[in-house]
């Protein structure tokens, strides 16, 4: 049995590098691995810690403080102490931030863990020379200590690798269990009914953490534009973050807190999906996100900002990429795309990779062989 310990480079919340691990060793042989937990911050999130206990694996904090933009040397030494007293076969880093991936490959190599692998999940808004110089001497702090190198996207892997990298990062798609997203009307009834929209209410949907990469305002503001031609229309907001209250605020500034709901941090948001009629993503940079992949996969007119990858560009005729310059393009998406809904989804994600199942089975061979 190979021991496998997956890192985390930031608390543990409710992101999409979680989504992807959890979803993908839920879904491997769980004979095969003892899987544990690092993370050098926090977990914030208590339905993770029921994940791990579910795994059967341990949860390791080290409850450092996390200062985004600062200096991530502070890990080292407390990282270093515990992989001093912890061994593993399979040491798996995922981060946003390269300086993490360089620290803890160094630290779990030196320490003797046979195999490394460091896994980039995030683009950048843009790559300045700060971003480059940080890139170049990063990428030679893990020479000689990383074994293999992977991102969801070709994005993520320009935004946290170097060039001399690019050709030896392996690209694994953010894969999900597509069975789950497919619409059934009692299940999309249901919830409806349970948060008082009618069947002929148009539902917009959007899922992710709120924050300044996720530009839920935006969101709002283009909600708000077509919420005075389409009175039916609602807007549903799952997740949570460090901007929520910014959200609140412009929500009752526009007088449109009986449209818009603010539903929290849902577990399992399949259901949610389901009962949408379309989908929302106007965010500033990404990697490939698995909250558009679950939209495509329920089937649902996703209306996403042009700075997102083109490598989530799936069910291309239920996907528009669109301006956050051009806010009436967006109001025009939604007015056009009322009642269209994408049967043949599943297919289209499978042929292109997107099953959890494949995701999953490139993992376990890289951690087997």
């Amino acid at each position: 049995m190979r021991r496998v310990l997956e890192v985390f480079g930031e608390p543990i919340a409710t992101g999409g590098q979680e989504t992807f691990v959890f979803n993908n060793l839920q879904a491997m042989k769980a004979d095969n691995f003892k899987f544990d937990f690092l993370t050098p911050y926090t977990c914030e999130n208590d339905g993770r810690r029921e994940d791990i206990k579910r795994l059967g694996g341990s949860l390791f904090e080290l409850n450092c403080s996390f200062l985004p933009g600062k200096s991530r040397e502070l890990i080292k030494k407390p990282v270093s102490i515990f992989f001093a007293n912890n061994k593993y076969d399979v040491v798996h880093i995922h981060s946003g931030s390269t300086s993490v991936l360089a620290i803890i490959s160094q630290v779990a190599k030196r320490a003797g863990t046979p195999k490394v692998i460091v896994h980039s999940h995030c683009a950048l808004e843009r790559i300045t020379l700060l971003n480059r110089v940080n890139r170049r001497l990063c990428g030679m702090r893990m020479r000689g200590n990383v074994d293999r190198y992977c991102a969801c996207s070709k994005e993520a892997a320009k935004a946290k690798f170097c060039p001399e990298i690019l050709p030896k990062v392996q690209v694994i798609r953010n894969g999900v269990d597509l069975g789950r997203y497919r619409r059934t009307t009692s299940v999309r009834r249901a919830l409806r009914e349970s948060l008082g929209a009618k069947e002929t209410d148009f539902i917009i949907g959007h899922v992710g953490r709120m924050s300044y990469q996720k530009n839920q305002e935006y969101a709002i503001s283009v909600f708000n534009e077509l919420h005075s031609i389409m009175p039916s229309s609602q807007l549903w907001l799952i997740g949570d973050g460090p901007d929520r209250e910014a959200i609140k605020d412009k929500i009752s500034e526009l007088h449109l807190d009986g449209s818009v709901k603010l539903l929290g941090l849902i577990r399992d948001t399949s259901s949610y999906y389901q009962a949408f009629d379309a989908f929302i993503f106007p965010s500033r940079f990404e990697g490939l996100p698995i909250a558009l992949i679950e939209a495509e996969a329920a089937g649902l007119p996703c209306a996403v900002s042009d700075r997102v990858s083109r490598e989530s560009d799936i069910c291309s005729d239920f996907v528009s990429y669109l301006s956050l310059d051009d806010m009436q393009a967006w109001i025009h998406f939604f007015v056009e795309n009322v009642n269209r809904y994408n049967d043949r989804a599943d297919e289209q994600l499978r042929d292109a990779g997107f099953r959890v199942a494949d995701s999953a089975s490139m993992l376990e061979r890289m951690y087997l062989e």
